[in-house]
């Protein structure tokens, strides 16, 4: 810890000389901004772009760095996100926006939406499940309707006047084009988004003019400080100059993470996290001391943001869970109490912490740590808030390990912390130990993580088979999102007909090969039409009935039979051009036009069958796992139950002992038969 704080410090010195020579007198943020983070020498423009246009990350593979990179900006009102979200609604759908309609009306009735607040929560996850009825007209009933109804609860809630109500209803009745419906949709889950996430910061006393993500790379170098270096995604302070112009931008780095994502709706990832079960997570010294490490740092930084999305999986060859890594870390150092939040954890309910991370954390004082904090765009009451965080860890550990100190080997007890050599932490049970016992209430108010402890979160995922009915939520999910790329599409093709149809109008000249893909793309679009009960089959079932959720495999074969002849067009078109001739001619003429416009649309077409593809694969998925369920459910059950039997003997000769130790100190005495030798 010494010598981290040496050669931190030396870095900072080392920029003030520098200061000094150029007379150069940057405020201290900027000081230890500039100080503490390396710079590259990289040309942006050329990086993958990852994300919106909220949060870009910028993809960086040369020599030494592979990760992503986010310019650090300072975070804007709400107001001012809320009004580029706008200018790209309108940018995308044109005269077909929403917003074009009428601007004050969709800003009413986008806010009366929002301030639903369960509304709000689905429409951050299920915008797609709507987006792609846009096209369908029956859709767009049902769609309407239940955002009617969420209109009308906020009437009985007293939060939206009669007459307003009456008003934004006709508005939205009004609504008669497919396009002008998806602009609405897409309105209201992107001002949702930026609107969560102000209201996130908020409640946990985030200040609000912060560079957000500068929290991850604060996050990385406390898991540095207290020996924890790989169980956060290594994210660092970083500035890159463009070599081109000399522009530096400021910002943070981070290094591609090593595991699994249990987001990820790749085949094998899913099939190892749907093999899952608590003998391959029960004996791993590894991932204990790993869980037990993150919620050291959660605490110390705050983070209410801890849940099964939020942490990479590493698995051995044989399925085992073997360790976890932490991401997304950058609603962390807030003021507010953060147990009580999302997926907070309390003091409490840490359970063990590893003797090694124990000692790093008992080294740390008040002056030296706060050394350590500065160049992350902290505030003094966010700094402070840590710190007393950190001294509340510290005198935990030192009176609980008092408590313990004649207790049982491997012994651990609901509302204290254990310090753990790894020779007694690789004998406890993660299921009948570490994850055991119920939330602690404080004032009557439930902490904010759904279970125990994080402990309890991971050991969850491998039984009842939720791993897999984690699989078939996201592969829903993922369908939607197929579907309405779909419907994205489409409304491509509406735009490249008309496109085409300018095209011809503006000539005399009639080229065979053009207006055969006109006719294709303009049969693809009238087939699109048709469809009315869209690509999906969904129906959340009756008794009677099971739950569907399907391919409409007639409408998706007569779909794709119909984009792959608009694509060989396509080819036909383009096969009797010569691209370097083209592109010697201006961009204006009508030739170079056609040329861009039918590339283009053969691109379109071909997002289409994938995303028909998509479709068809991830609904036959949904149907292969759901036929797991039970089989998985069972064996789980048998796998625990056999846990508990080997770990159950000893938890209650545990118990008994400590039951005698604290009765014979009530009554000061020494118990007899107290056994201090480990519990093999």
């Amino acid at each position: 810890y010494m010598e981290k704080l040496r050669k931190t410090l030396s870095k900072d010195l080392k920029a003030i000389v520098l200061c000094k020579k150029t007379g150069e007198h940057p405020s201290i943020t900027q000081l230890f901004e500039n100080s503490r983070s390396e710079q590259i020498q990289y040309d942006l423009s050329k990086a993958k772009k990852y994300g919106g246009s909220l949060n870009t990350r910028y993809y960086i593979d040369q020599e030494g760095k592979d990760g992503f990179f986010t310019i650090s900006r300072q975070n804007r009102s709400v107001d001012e996100q809320l009004a580029d979200v706008n200018k790209e609604i309108n940018k995308k759908y044109g005269e077909h926006s929403i917003i074009n309609t009428d601007e004050n009306s969709t800003k009413e009735l986008v806010n009366s939406l929002l301030n639903n607040e369960f509304f709000s929560r689905e429409m951050l996850s299920k915008s797609d499940k709507y987006l792609m009825e846009s096209y369908s007209e029956n859709g767009r009933k049902q769609v309407k309707a239940y955002l009617s109804r969420t209109l009308s609860k906020e009437v009985q809630a007293q939060k939206l006047a009669v007459n307003q109500y009456r008003i934004l209803n006709r508005f939205l009745s009004d609504i008669d084009t497919p396009e002008t419906f998806m602009s609405l949709i897409e309105l209201i889950n992107k001002s949702a988004k930026v609107k969560n996430a102000a209201y996130i910061n908020k409640i946990m006393g985030i200040k609000p003019d912060c560079k957000q993500d500068k929290r991850n790379s604060f996050a990385s170098m406390i898991a540095d400080t207290i020996g924890c270096k790989n169980i956060i995604a290594n994210a660092e302070n970083m500035r890159i100059k463009d070599p081109a112009t000399g522009k530096i931008y400021h910002g943070t780095f981070m290094k591609k993470a090593e595991g699994l994502d249990l987001d990820s709706t790749d085949k094998k990832t899913m099939s190892v996290f749907n093999n899952l079960s608590p003998n391959k997570l029960e004996g791993n010294l590894s991932l204990k001391k790993d869980i037990a490490n993150i919620q050291v740092i959660d605490w110390i930084i705050g983070n209410p943001d801890r849940h099964t999305l939020n942490m990479l999986y590493r698995f051995d060859d044989n399925g085992n869970l073997t360790g976890i890594v932490g991401i997304d870390n950058d609603t962390c150092l807030g003021t507010s109490d953060h147990t009580i939040r999302m997926s907070g954890i309390y003091l409490d309910n840490l359970t063990v912490i590893p003797k090694d991370t124990a000692e790093h954390i008992m080294s740390l004082d008040r002056e030296s740590i706060k050394n350590m904090y500065y160049g992350f765009d902290a505030s003094s009451e966010e700094i402070e808030a840590s710190i007393k965080r950190i001294e509340k860890l510290q005198n935990k550990i030192k009176n609980d390990k008092e408590y313990f100190k004649d207790k049982p080997f491997g012994y651990v007890e609901d509302g204290c912390i254990r310090v753990m050599s790894d020779d007694e932490l690789g004998q406890t049970s993660l299921f009948m130990d570490l994850s055991q016992g119920k939330k602690i209430l404080k004032n009557r108010i439930e902490q904010g993580c759904e279970n125990k402890n994080l402990f309890a979160v991971i050991s969850t995922e491998a039984l009842e088979a939720n791993t897999i009915k984690s699989s078939i939520a996201m592969l829903k999910k993922a369908a939607y999102t197929d579907t309405a790329n779909a419907v994205r599409n489409h409304y491509d093709m509406e735009k490249s007909v008309a496109a085409m149809e300018r095209s011809q109008n503006s000539t005399h000249f009639v080229h065979q090969e053009f207006g055969q893909v006109l006719t294709a793309v303009n049969d693809c679009r009238d087939t699109f039409r048709s469809i009315e009960d869209c690509l999906l089959i969904h129906s959340d079932g009756t008794k009677e009935q099971a739950p569907v959720f399907e391919a409409s495999a007639e409408n998706i074969n007569k779909y794709k039979e119909k984009l792959n002849i608009a694509i060989n067009k396509c080819d036909a078109y383009l096969n009797t051009k010569d691209e370097a001739s083209i592109k010697k001619k201006s961009k204006k003429s009508n030739a170079y036009i056609r040329y861009k416009l039918i590339k283009d649309t053969k691109k379109m077409l071909k997002r289409s069958i994938e995303s028909l593809d998509g479709i068809v694969e991830k609904t036959n998925r949904v149907a292969e796992y759901r036929n797991q369920i039970d089989a998985k459910t069972i064996a789980a059950k048998n796998e625990l139950e056999t846990i508990k039997n080997h770990f159950g003997p000893r938890k209650t000769k545990m118990n008994d002992e400590v039951s005698r130790i604290n009765e014979a100190k009530k009554n000061n005495k020494q118990p007899e038969g107290i056994q201090h030798q480990k519990q093999i």
